[in-house]
């Protein structure tokens, strides 16, 4: 059983608008990864190649573009991507939770270009 308080968890910036803090990173569990984020403004288009994420809006506001589809979120609403699928968040004050499955590895992601 791992069990980590949120006050112990490692915190970081992911860039100027997403700060991530890691409750349970892929080293301890490769099989799912989960951590929470704060996001206030615009977190640049990326693609994970291996993992499936899901994300929890538990506060605030968040738009998700894909190039094929635009969603604005609210409080309890889930957005999931799927491996492969290139998304853009925007957030406005949002409290997020974010899943990711098989366990998050930076080299299975790429920021791509904004249009």
């Amino acid at each position: 059983m791992i069990n980590r308080l949120s006050s112990e968890a490692p915190r970081f910036a992911a860039d100027d608008a997403m700060t991530i803090t890691d409750l349970l990173p892929s080293t301890d569990s490769p099989d799912v990864s989960l951590v929470t984020g704060r996001l206030n403004g615009l977190h640049a288009p990326r693609v994970n190649h291996r993992s499936a994420k899901v994300y929890l809006l538990l506060s605030g506001s968040l738009t998700a573009r894909t190039p094929a589809k635009e969603v604005s979120l609210e409080p309890r609403d889930l957005l999931m991507v799927h491996p492969g699928e290139e998304v853009t968040l925007e957030g406005d004050d949002a409290d997020l939770v974010i899943v990711c499955s098989p366990g998050f590895d930076p080299a299975d992601e790429k920021e791509t270009q904004a249009d």
